[in-house]
């Protein structure tokens, strides 16, 4: 197996600060950064996630 290594970057905003709407925003990035970038999600090992201070339902 080739190694490869890529560092992608990408921003969303949430509907509202609730759990539903943060973890919906988060998966639909996640989805669309996998999907524009050819990227198998099995070979993903780490994730880097920040939030606005008024997000604090649940930390993405």
């Amino acid at each position: 197996m080739e190694w490869q290594v890529r560092a992608i970057r990408g921003a969303t905003t949430a509907s509202e600060n609730s759990v539903a709407a943060i973890r919906e925003a988060v998966r639909e990035l996640l989805d669309e950064l996998e999907a524009r970038n050819d990227i198998n999600p099995e070979l993903i090992i780490s994730a880097t996630f920040s939030a606005t201070r008024d997000l604090d339902a649940v930390f993405p």
